[in-house]
């Protein structure tokens, strides 16, 4: 599972300046390499969870397979050209494909780079390997000398800017040189206020030195940019606050992989293998979650997808709704695969695995009489399942889970994270603005009561009052009598009530029952009272998670007093209000 960290992932910028050529020809845009067989599930999944209501994950899910990120130019000791940049750029894709855009505008592309090695979560860094033909005669060297508070920093990258990379270069100061804190994992890393933006994680921070050197009896100075270190996360709530993973500990990284000798074989891997097979004996769906590959739950779910989510438990659930939809995947194929692996009285057993390279493997384990064969593979610096040979994932197998429940939302108003805030607005002759706390409870109707639901609002309202007057009768004579009118008022109303929203698929039903204190304010009086208004709301749920809706409301006056002395109290309407509206 994905470290929760107080810290966001941001990919990263830079502006341009008489150096800019030099960091172009070193500083690169990193793109994962999804198949578009691939990009399809994605697509194919946000579909399905937009159609459950899980908008957020959805959203998410359609940009994955097209993300990018920055990446610098790395010169090994073995004299070969690689690309240093950020584990989270490179997420679980094998290969990636690495672009360089030129002064001129002209690009230079390599693609299906080999992925060689990433770090745990505790860290964040990949190294990429470049083909053999790739050449870069000037390459940034990496700074030796000594930071201190307050020096001038740079950050040079691809952010992103209308979901294109977009080169800029930042400047700042380093605000604090090496702090450590429980989020970076063990290391220290560097704090500065050199601009950050979403697009580029895995640029250089780069610090400028100055030199001279002598040309005859000329003396010139030369300046050059050399790198400190990666720019990886972003504070979320405080300005200019973003870090750095110091660069001797990204070289550090590469050359253990680059040194490592070919054949070497990892014993974490039958480790792994053992731990999992006791994972799925004792149920511990954390545990079997962190050992299946992204990839795995991709494919292996990609055709039961719609059936498995509508048996999703509820921890699952509040994944998805919090927009971490790699998360529930996994959960859910989790639980698919401790269901499928427990309903007989054999257990599963580990019996050998073996290394094929240092980033694939294989396991054989044995269940029911047969052997299983599985297929293994180094992700996020840890081996994790890439195939089970024999396992389908099934709807309806993550039942044995301790907690389930129906998948199911029914939302009103502004899409987000459950417990949902929601704000609508609707028009019906004025404007009516509505706010309510929710909860969710899924049935196969989606179904959720709706507590505190509060709303306050106006409306035009036609009604007849008495009032005593003078004037001729059917004899012609002139006398005291009472007369009848129509008045006009607006009405402000404030009340509260509850909301039980229905849906199947997208289309919402929403009855809702409330009380309401009004006060009507018309031409020749004003008047107050309590009233009981119930109706219904019918709503469609957009892509975007916008709903276009009708809502038909009954309004009754159950009591009235005037406001105006001597007038006199009027009737007590009942009204339907009409009201076609766009929740967003």
């Amino acid at each position: 599972m994905y470290k929760k960290l107080a810290f966001a992932f941001f990919l990263f910028c830079s502006a341009f300046n008489g150096y800019s050529i030099d960091l172009k020809k070193n500083v690169c845009i990193v793109k994962q390499g999804a198949s578009e067989t691939l990009k399809k599930s994605y697509e194919d999944m946000a579909k399905t969870l937009s159609n459950n209501g899980y908008f957020s994950s959805a959203n998410a899910l359609r940009g994955r397979g097209n993300s990018f990120g920055s990446g610098l130019v790395y010169k090994a000791s073995d004299n070969k050209f690689y690309i240093i940049t950020n584990r989270h750029v490179v997420g679980s894709s094998p290969v990636v494909d690495v672009e360089f855009v030129q002064e001129d505008g002209a690009k230079v592309s390599y693609v299906q780079c080999k992925v060689l090695g990433t770090t745990n979560e505790d860290d964040d860094i990949a190294l990429v390997q470049l083909p053999a033909q790739a050449n870069f005669p000037e390459t940034i060297v990496p700074f030796k000398g000594q930071l201190k508070d307050g020096d001038e920093v740079w950050t040079a990258g691809y952010p992103g800017l209308g979901n294109e990379p977009t080169w800029q270069l930042g400047k700042g100061i380093l605000s604090n040189v090496s702090i450590q804190k429980e989020e970076f994992g063990k290391g220290n890393v560097i704090q500065h206020t050199a601009q950050v933006d979403a697009g580029n994680s895995g640029g250089p921070l780069l610090k400028k030195v100055v030199s001279t050197v002598k040309d005859g009896k000329n003396t010139k100075t030369i300046e050059a940019y050399e790198v400190i270190g990666l720019n990886t996360w972003k504070a979320r709530f405080r300005e200019s606050t973003n870090f750095s993973i110091p660069f001797s500990r990204a070289e550090q990284f590469a050359d253990s992989i680059i040194t490592k000798k070919p054949g070497s074989t990892d014993s974490g891997l039958k480790k792994s293998t053992d731990n999992f097979v006791s994972a799925v004996k004792g149920g511990d769906v954390d545990k079997v979650t962190s050992a299946i590959s992204l990839e795995m739950a991709l494919n292996t779910c990609a055709a039961s997808f719609p059936q498995l989510l509508k048996a999703a438990d509820s921890e699952t659930q509040t994944l998805l709704r919090g927009g971490k939809p790699e998360d529930g995947l996994l959960r859910l194929l989790a639980l698919n695969i401790i269901n499928n692996y427990t309903k007989k009285k054999e257990t599963l057993t580990a019996l050998t695995a073996n290394n094929e390279s240092d980033t694939k493997g294989n396991a054989t384990l044995r269940y029911n009489n047969k052997s299983v064969d599985t297929k293994w593979a180094k992700e996020d610096g840890a081996w994790k399942l890439a195939s089970l040979s024999g396992f389908e994932a099934k709807a309806g197998s993550s039942s044995g889970s301790k907690s389930s429940s129906s998948v199911g939302q029914a939302r009103e108003g502004f899409y987000v994270d459950d417990p949902d805030y929601s704000n609508g607005v609707d028009l019906t002759y004025g404007l009516k603005l509505s706010g309510d706390i929710t909860e969710f409870y899924g049935a196969r109707w989606w179904g959720s009561w709706r507590f505190f639901y509060t709303q306050a609002g106006l409306f035009k309202q036609t009604e007849e009052y008495e009032y005593i007057g003078y004037g001729y009768d059917e004899n012609d004579y002139w006398k005291e009598q009472k007369l009848t009118a129509t008045s006009e008022a607006v009405v402000f109303s404030v009340g509260f009530g509850g909301q039980v929203p229905l849906a199947i698929n997208r289309f919402q039903i929403v009855p809702t029952t409330g009380m309401n204190l009004d006060l009507a304010i018309g031409d020749e009086y004003a008047s107050g009272g309590f009233a009981f208004l119930a109706g219904s709301k019918f709503g469609y749920v957009l892509n975007n998670g916008c709903m276009p809706y009708l809502q038909l409301d009954y309004y009754r006056r159950l009591t009235k007093f005037s406001l105006d002395e001597g007038a006199g109290e009027g009737d007590m309407p009942s009204l339907m209000l009409v009201r076609v509206g766009w929740a967003f």
